[in-house]
């Protein structure tokens, strides 16, 4: 067992360190930030003071334990990448989707969540029992969740870029981001999750070193045994873009070109930040239309309404100003139909693979209600 640390990481300090502006053998590592709500650069700030908040992960040691285990296998996997070249791409998949679960940028999501849910009003009358948000009570669900699903973005094809430009990657207090190029360009809806077509995830791994993982059946990258090098200027800025738009409150970078590239990340990445990032969609019985159950969106005055309600949550992607080059649509992408709300999902997702959902070709447009944020009405079978 470890010690029951106070201070505990929620982005370790075995990942700041590849960003340090000190050399690999000085004795206590720096990096430098910038503050995004100060417009502020603060430089040489310790790497152990960042972020990390009291008792996150709550008193009990076994979620710990269960943090530094993957946290483990993720620094030796980028020790061997650094050092050789080496790829373990399955232990860094599996850092990413724990990373991806458990910022204070999730918590506010499922905070909102939560909220939605005690507020919500059926015959006039809010839950009876009330739903306390307990931070670590939370995040120990969320790495749940990271231990039950490890596997569930393995059936994304993995891609390491080498950068070779000038220009180098900065991070940010929430490094693990998503996007789905499919779903913002093609459909016009930003919503959609872990499993759904079209998925991107990437995350940074030092200024020169960057994690992608796509979904073969929606992209085409042309890389060499798993290896991108990447010679374009612009498409590392659209990669940094994608840490100043979701970054919770501050960017991290090594040096001197770091600076430059975070100033030029906010450029574009500003204008894009949201306060929320999750779309939650609440529905409320209006009838049986040909075998399907009819949900109307719920409007003010429908609290005293006691028809069922049904509610959906869908992640908000981020989209930067232009997409990297190298991320090619294919012309005949491919998916597979639930035919519930949650729209289109990767076959090699588990949700497909339970099913046995045939692959076929994704459309190039959709019905304004698949949409969450301008659904008016919805259908479910019966």
């Amino acid at each position: 067992m470890v010690a029951n640390n106070k201070n505990q990481h929620f982005v370790p300090k075995a990942y700041l360190r590849r960003f340090s502006c000190d050399p690999p053998d000085a004795e206590r590592r720096r990096i430098n930030g910038y503050l995004i709500d100060h417009e502020k650069f603060i430089d040489g700030i310790s790497i152990s003071d960042q972020c990390s908040k009291n008792k996150f992960y709550g008193s009990d040691e076994i979620f710990e334990d269960f943090v530094q285990h993957f946290e483990g296998c993720y620094g030796i996997a980028i020790e061997a990448l650094e050092g050789n070249g080496q790829i373990y791409a399955g232990d860094i998949a599996r850092f990413f989707l724990l990373q991806y679960l458990r910022t204070p940028h999730m918590l506010e999501q499922r905070r909102k969540t939560i909220d939605h849910a005690q507020n919500l009003k059926v015959g006039g009358i809010s839950r009876p029992e009330p739903m306390n948000f307990v931070q670590s009570r939370e995040m120990q669900h969320q790495l749940y969740i990271a231990a039950a699903e490890n596997d569930i973005l393995e059936d994304l094809e993995p891609v390491f870029i080498v950068n070779l430009t000038s220009v180098p990657f900065i991070t940010s207090d929430n490094p693990a981001t998503c996007t789905n190029r499919y779903n913002i360009q093609k459909l016009g809806d930003p919503t959609s999750g872990l499993v759904s077509s079209g998925l991107v995830a990437a995350m940074p791994l030092n200024s020169h070193w960057l994690y992608l993982a796509y979904d073969r059946d929606v992209y085409k990258l042309n890389a060499n045994d798993g290896i991108l090098e990447l010679r374009n200027e612009n498409d590392v800025h659209r990669l940094n873009e994608l840490q100043a738009i979701m970054a919770t409150s501050c960017l991290y970078f090594a040096d001197e070109t770091g600076k430059a590239a975070v100033e030029r990340a906010m450029q574009h990445g500003m204008e894009k930040r949201r306060d929320s990032w999750v779309e939650i969609w609440t529905g409320i019985a209006d009838g049986v239309v040909k075998g399907m159950e009819r949900y109307r969106k719920e409007q003010p005055g429908d609290e005293e309404s006691r028809e069922p309600r049904i509610v959906s949550v869908s992640p908000i992607m981020p989209k930067p100003h232009t997409w990297p080059s190298f991320l090619k649509l294919s012309a005949s992408p491919k998916g597979c139909d639930t035919g519930a709300m949650a729209g289109f999902f990767r076959q090699g997702s588990q949700q497909a693979k339970d099913g046995k959902l045939p692959l076929i070709k994704l459309p190039k447009a959709q019905h304004r209600d698949a949409n969450p944020l301008t659904r008016k009405v919805a259908y479910i079978k019966e």
